[in-house]
């Protein structure tokens, strides 16, 4: 299915996404093989499969399988094929005897004139492909699901339910994935939609995602107090971080010592923290006033 397949030539922001996150896990793979630190290299393989390819990726193809697309449709087919052929490659030195019997069992009867064992054929080369925005988009989308998954088990929320959400004063990352991913965010994020408002609603809780407030109303559906304490092990979370910041930013050692990138990176993340911790206050007190 994947024949003449060149990652190149892919179009669709998530199959841009997935080719690029592979390309950078081979290269972490052969690195790691290179100078025999096995460990790095297993290390790079289950980050690809487990936190991005299988919980993910699998999952976002499924709404691009059923579009009217037919285009689309093949080039989603076509990159699945292809990342998986890939995977089980990369796997093959850790994992020989799993990796030919799923070779044997997927991709045998398509490389007829190749040879049947994944161990006689040459190491692939890694998938060059310009992914553009898809990377910031994908970590966006994910972040928000889970964000979406997280509040709905604290709340004792049937998973599948659909929920409507609102986003207050979004930029111009949130307006692009909320447009060009709905659905996505509807089939695994089970969000119906996204609405744009000035304030969060009345019988809403909120949610911090890379810096904005959404809101997800929960008429009838909220148990304060359990809001209330998700709010408090939140703060205290991030609070943690920001005095551990605190300490490593009043360090005179660390701050004549370390590189100059390594202390910018430190205080924008204390000044993310600082801002989330705002947030999550600003959340809390709106719960007092919280009419359901």
């Amino acid at each position: 299915v994947y024949a003449d397949f060149n990652p190149d030539q892919v179009h669709h922001p998530l199959n841009k996404w997935i080719l690029g996150a592979l390309g950078d896990a081979q290269a972490k793979i052969e690195q790691g093989i290179g100078s025999y630190y096995f460990n790095e290299t297993a290390a790079a393989l289950y980050h690809f499969t487990w936190d991005l390819f299988c919980p993910w990726y699998l999952e976002f193809t499924k709404p691009l399988m059923d579009a009217d697309d037919p285009v689309l449709v093949a080039e989603t087919k076509a990159t699945l094929a292809y990342s998986f052929a890939q995977l089980l490659h990369l796997m093959h030195p850790l994992m020989p005897f799993v990796t030919e019997e799923l070779w044997a069992e997927y991709f045998c009867a398509a490389t007829r004139s190749a040879p049947s064992l994944l161990s006689q054929r040459p190491w692939p080369q890694a998938p060059k492909v310009e992914i553009g925005q898809a990377s910031e988009d994908m970590d966006f989308i994910r972040n928000l699901i889970t964000a979406v998954r997280t509040a709905k088990a604290d709340l004792n929320i049937t998973p599948g339910m659909r929920v409507r959400l609102a986003v207050v004063a979004p930029n111009t990352l949130a307006q692009r994935c909320i447009t060009a991913y709905a659905p996505l965010l509807a089939f695994v994020g089970r969000i119906s939609a996204i609405d744009t408002v000035i304030d969060i609603p009345k019988g809403a809780v909120t949610l911090v995602v890379q810096g904005l407030t959404f809101a997800l109303p929960l008429k009838g559906l909220i148990d304060i107090t359990a809001e209330r304490e998700r709010l408090g092990k939140e703060q205290a979370k991030v609070m943690a971080g920001i005095e551990r910041l605190n300490k490593t930013l009043k360090n005179t050692n660390f701050l004549e010592r370390a590189p100059e990138n390594v202390v910018a990176k430190q205080r924008a993340e204390h000044d993310e923290l600082t801002q989330e911790y705002t947030l999550l206050k600003a959340a809390e007190e709106r719960l007092e006033h919280l009419e359901i």
